[in-house]
């Protein structure tokens, strides 16, 4: 008789296969159950929540269904979910489509295309399997410690494979298999004791009298934990050619079929060619065994330290061979030129195949005097922005290490002030093999109690490697760096700031001269307060002691009194004189607009958080002790963010509790419907397109494209202004399909300030926002024109600002409380009138707004605010408590070894995007949406999460809470999904279908030859033609070179700033790396402005549009169109000459009647 298969949800964890058992008999009848199989994680032996049940009969299968769906399966308190399901219940043997036994693995590396050698080999019982349905190789790897033997696991997905080849090694007799890998493999260790943890598992859920083995399913899972290189030498971060000695049994048709089957998958040639292989014994190359693989140069070659770090990131990244750098090849590097030396490594990292022979290749370049032209002498880094640095960082792995960058960063005040030190400072970043964000689960072997990861677990080998590189440092280029602090959000990348101590300069007189610490005991926040002098700024002006003002905090008991609320936690006030001093000093650039700020976020000392204009204030800072963290001399103004305009988006976490409160779901559609058109029609209608980019305004480069739209650039004509549109455009698209990101013309993002005139009452808010810059007749209605306005700033430049009424909505992000959403009135306040572009809160009430919105403050939090009628929900929810559990005190001051413990346990612990995603599933899949008792659990968890780095108190989701099904608009393809039928999944849906085509990698030659302007050809631009061209070429190499450090597929998408993909290491900083991007192309620009602008005062003004013209023309003219290679493409770049866009635009009125 077939037996009939059911999935049951909701299996209570404590519950055994015996009362499932005994509970289902009782209700369907005796007998019924044929297996049961409740799954468990194959590390900890604890229940999933989730199994499946076989029945014998398949009305018995169906009436557990029908008991389930109407709620009459209850085991130990929870409804059981019953869906009838169509899998076997004795699972089929789990086995690769190959798998080979007695091979032999050498860990090697190629010294030529012909000739390898290995530092590490195997013992003759390797098995190697290639599993073509999970696109894995997995080597078994028997290993002798100490008289033990232990098994590894090396398991590497296919797209890390280079290429699979057939080889025959001289004086071997059998073939062997060369694998050429990306990266090093993931390694595993088979736990210790894992038979008594595989017994465990068959007796876990049959613990009960009642219980008969007939019905478990005793499957053996494998356990293995997450380790680091077992080799002697480190060879696994070394190596990245595995050579497979295949055994004699290995016949031509085992053979065929392997290759066969990886041609399929472009790893391979089918049929394979036989190629010959010298192997020979080689040794290590790295200078440490503790990260590898870094190489160093004798001391006494004096090899300056950029090179040096240089010639590491090509050995690291397999362009030079550690095995080939010798004494000959320091020397003559060391004698090199200093820039034709940067340009010839450059060009080595450019290279699809190694540089096999550096040697040769150098005495090459000096004999054939290759580096000749001026071009290629220039330097080729970009020359930054003031307030901008290059910080070079190294990404350590379980087995290896990289440098990589420079790259650019905004200047703290510690780089500032030892900014001679610059080379010194470095950054340390923990990745996984594949640079993606290193799991808490690969930290941690839980016990065979099922102790969750981070709670009194045993630590992997991994958490051990990341604490010794944050304790023990490393040596590069004669430097030991090492560890100095992180700032909070290094913190949440996993990341710290590292110091090469030296006689004159050490870590710890660094962390002296920032400030005193010793009172904190707590690490969490001791480690907080450190960085605090981390945080990007730029500086000010400086404020001295007799100048500041001490002011108290205004705190109030909640209406029980129980709780006392601080309403000004994190805000003081900036004297309207002393602020207009700032503004200056801070920049107009930086403002967009003329209007001095309203408030500015800062750091001051010890003191952090916001400090607001008062008009009536003596003083130029009045400060609260809610601002001051710790004691510090430094008396500097330094400024984070200032309150500007800034637009609104709806996301997932607004849309989903705005549609809990009862905003109805045809409202997001319509908007998003509304954005989607505006996006389709942008690239046809150019004032719809000015609109779009002024709402959207993100820097220097909007301000360019508006004014090239406005003076009659239209995308059907210009290929640069087409290609940064589409760049635009299909950012924006995939904003809205990937994250429900929809522009709120109605709305704005504005820092939060406090009425420190008392006018407000609890409930209201005064919103005064200026619109978005530009014309004043908009195609994208903001709602603000029924609303009184008032002048802000200069007079002459006719600024205006509008004083929002009546109800509004408030958010902070991350949101997932209904009650986080707040339904405000906004009032008119004459006295507040001097507020623009900032959200003010009363400081009247039983509890302040800011603390109600996700537990917020006023220390420079932003909140979501809109005035759009449609997105008032009908009821609001009571608050959520933000109490923050209680920090644990030390009887000492923190020690910096501490305070390194404190940073891996936060990666042991980080669980906020596990917890934050669990909730998007269950505000997706239960009937009560976010009020649900499973999401209210949830956002409890996510405010412990967020307040970790302050307290180092973890969050940890618990087994019933982790989903089983994810929604399809979340876009897990390895997991179970379902089709959601709430919003968002209809969202996801609505926009699925516009279309996502990719940035055009290039612009066709033939469409920039058809553009060229004759009208942009100005009379003596010959004279400026060789000039040009010499700068073109520099320009061109230098926006390159960026673009390959950072895996930015086209030129639209490093000009505008909307980057779709970035090379993996950097895909988890995918924010503040475009933040880096466009900095380091705003500095090539300005750099490429000077060139021009050089000697341009003794030319007259038809001289200046002569040279200008000669820009154009090298750019445009089919005479000089080339290719230059981005990655492995060759294309031809258009932006150099929009760099003066502003004489592009003046020839282009004086020669162009239609403008």
């Amino acid at each position: 008789m077939a037996k009939v298969q059911v999935h049951i949800g909701k299996i209570p964890r404590p519950a055994t296969a015996a009362d499932l058992v005994d509970l289902l008999e009782k209700a369907v009848g005796k007998g019924t159950v044929n297996k049961v199989d409740i799954k468990t994680n194959p590390i900890t032996c604890e229940s999933k929540g989730f199994g499946f049940v076989s029945f014998n009969t398949k009305e018995a299968a169906e009436r557990a269904a029908m008991l389930g769906m109407n709620g009459h399966l209850v085991l130990l308190n929870s409804r059981l979910q019953v869906n009838l399901a169509d899998r076997d219940i004795v699972k089929r043997p789990r086995h690769s489509e190959t798998t080979w036994e007695d091979g032999k693995l050498y860990l090697c590396s190629l010294i030529s295309e012909t000739h390898a050698r290995w530092q590490w080999s195997s013992s003759l019982n390797v098995t190697t399997e290639f599993d073509f349905n999970r696109k894995i190789v997995q080597f078994m790897v028997h290993v002798v410690h100490n008289l033990k033997k232990q098994q590894y696991k090396m398991e590497s997905e296919f797209e890390e494979i280079e290429s699979v080849k057939l080889v025959l090694v001289q004086g071997a007799p059998n073939r062997a298999l060369l694998l050429q890998l990306k990266t090093p493999p993931h390694l595993y260790l088979q736990r210790l004791g894992s038979a008594k943890s595989r017994d465990l598992i068959a007796n876990l859920f049959s613990s009960s009298p009642v219980a008969d083995p007939h019905y478990v399913n005793t499957e053996e899972e494998e356990l293995w934990v997450r380790t680091v290189d077992f080799t002697p030498e480190k060879s696994i971060g070394q190596c990245l050619t595995y050579l497979l000695e295949l055994s004699c049994s290995r016949t031509g048709d085992d053979l065929n079929d392997l290759f066969q089957k990886l041609a399929d998958f472009r790893l391979a040639a089918h049929p394979p060619l036989i190629q010959q292989l010298i192997l020979e014994k080689g040794k290590s190359f790295a200078t440490s065994q503790v990260l590898v693989p870094i190489v160093n140069a004798a001391p006494e070659l004096k090899v300056p330290f950029d090179l040096l770090y240089k010639v590491n990131q090509l050995v690291q990244t397999s362009k030079l061979i550690g095995e080939t750098l010798d004494l000959d090849f320091y020397s003559r590097l060391s004698g090199y030129p200093r820039e034709e030396a940067k340009l010839m490594l450059e060009t080595w990292g450019k290279r699809v195949i190694p540089c096999w022979d550096p040697v040769q290749e150098m005495i090459h370049r000096q004999r054939s005097n290759e580096v000749t032209n001026l071009s290629s002498r220039n330097p080729v880094s970009v020359k930054l922005a003031p307030g901008l640095s290059w910080v070079r960082r190294v990404l350590v792995t379980p087995t290896k290490v990289y440098c990589t960058g420079p790259e650019v960063d905004t200047s703290n005040r510690v780089t500032r002030h030892f900014s001679s030190y610059s080379d010194r400072f470095m950054r340390m970043s923990f990745v996984d093999e594949n640079f993606e964000q290193m799991k808490s689960t690969s930290l941690s072997v839980p016990t065979k109690g099922g102790a969750q990861a981070g709670v009194d677990a045993e630590r992997s080998p991994l958490y051990h490697r990341i604490l010794a590189a944050l304790k023990e440092g490393f040596v590069l280029g004669g430097h030991r760096f090492e560890f100095l602090a992180f700032s909070s959000s290094q913190l949440r990348e996993q990341s710290v700031w590292m110091f090469a101590s030296d006689a004159t300069l050490t870590a710890a007189s660094i962390r002296t001269w920032m400030g005193d610490f010793l009172t904190i005991r707590n690490v969490a926040k001791c480690a907080a307060r450190m960085g605090q002098c981390f945080s990007s700024s730029t500086p000010t002006l400086e404020v001295h002691e007799h100048e500041v003002d001490q002011i108290p905090d205004v705190e109030r008991e909640d209406e029980f009194g129980v709780s006392t609320y601080c309403f000004s936690d994190g805000i003081g006030k900036i004297s309207k004189e002393f602020a207009k001093e700032v503004a200056k000093k801070y920049g107009a650039k930086k403002l967009q607009t003329g209007i001095v700020p309203s408030a500015f976020q800062i750091r001051y000392g010890g003191y952090k958080g916001v400090v607001a204009v008062d008009p009536l204030s003596k003083f130029k800072l009045s400060l609260r002790p809610s601002m001051r963290k710790f004691a510090s001399k430094h008396v500097g103004l330094d400024i984070l963010n200032t309150s500007r305009f800034l637009p609104s988006y709806l996301n997932r976490q607004i849309i989903m509790l705005l549609s809990t409160l009862g905003v109805k779901d045809s409202v997001f559609e319509q908007m998003q419907h509304r954005v989607v058109s505006q996006l389709d029609d942008m690239l046809k209608d150019a004032d719809l397109a000015r609109d779009f980019l002024q709402i959207n305004h993100s820097g220097a480069m909007h301000t360019r494209l508006i004014e090239l739209l406005a003076s009659g650039f239209r995308p059907q004509i210009e290929p640069y202004v087409k290609m940064l549109l589409q760049a635009f455009r299909i950012c924006q698209l995939s904003d809205l399909q990937k994250r429900s990101r929809i522009l709120e013309p109605k709305g704005r993002v504005l820092m939060g300030c406090l009425d420190e005139t008392k006018a407000l009452s609890y409930g209201e808010i005064f919103l005064q926002v200026t619109p978005a810059p530009g014309r004043r007749k908009r195609l994208i209605e903001d709602g603000l024109e029924i609303f009184d306005k008032y002048p802000v700033g200069p007079t002459a430049n006719g600024n205006e600002a509008h004083v929002v009424t009546g109800w509004v909505v408030v958010a902070k992000n991350p949101c997932l409380h209904p009650g986080d959403i707040r339904k405000l009135k906004a009032v008119n306040v004459p006295a507040l009138r001097h507020m623009v572009d900032c959200l003010v809160f009363p400081q009247k009430g039983h509890r302040p707004h800011p603390n109600e919105c996700s537990g917020s403050d006023l220390d420079g939090d932003l909140y979501f605010v809109s005035w759009n009628e449609d997105l008032i929900p009908p009821v609001t929810d009571d608050p959520m408590d933000y109490t923050s559990p209680g920090a644990v005190t030390l009887d000492h001051p923190v020690t910096i070894e501490e305070i390194q413990e404190f940073f891996v346990k936060y990666m042991v612990n980080d669980s906020l995007g596990v917890i934050s995603n669990a909730h998007v599933v269950h505000a997706d899949s239960q009937p009560a949406m976010a009020r649900s008792i499973e999401c209210r659990e949830l956002a409890k968890l996510v405010s412990i999460a967020v307040d970790f780095p302050k307290t180092g108190v973890p969050a940890i989701i618990p087994q019933n809470l982790r989903p089983r099904k994810y929604p399809d608009f979340m876009e897990k393809d390895d997991k179970d999904t379902y089709r959601s039928e709430r919003v968002l999944g209809k969202l996801f849906r609505q926009v699925r279908g516009a279309t996502l085509e990719k940035i055009p990698s290039e612009v066709p030659k033939e469409d920039i030859v058809q553009a060229f302007d004759v009208n942009m050809v100005v009379r003596g631009y010959e004279e400026f033609i060789d000039i040009a061209k010499f700068h073109k070429n520099m320009y061109d190499r230098k926006l390159i070179g960026l673009m390959n450090q950072y895996g930015i597929e086209t030129e639209a998408e490093a000009v505008s700033g909307n980057i779709l993909n970035l090379a993996r290491q950097h895909i988890k900083r995918r924010g503040d790396v475009i933040e880096r991007i466009r900095d380091a192309v705003s500095s090539l620009i300005d750099e490429a402005r000077q060139w021009f602008d050089r000697n341009v005062d003794e030319l007259v003004d038809d001289d200046i549009n002569a040279k200008a013209s000669a820009w154009y023309y090298v750019t445009y003219h089919s005479d000089h169109i080339k290719v230059s290679t981005i990655g492995r493409r060759e294309v031809h770049l258009l932006s150099f000459p929009w760099v003066v866009y502003d004489v592009l635009l003046h020839i282009k009125t004086l020669t162009d009647p239609s403008c």
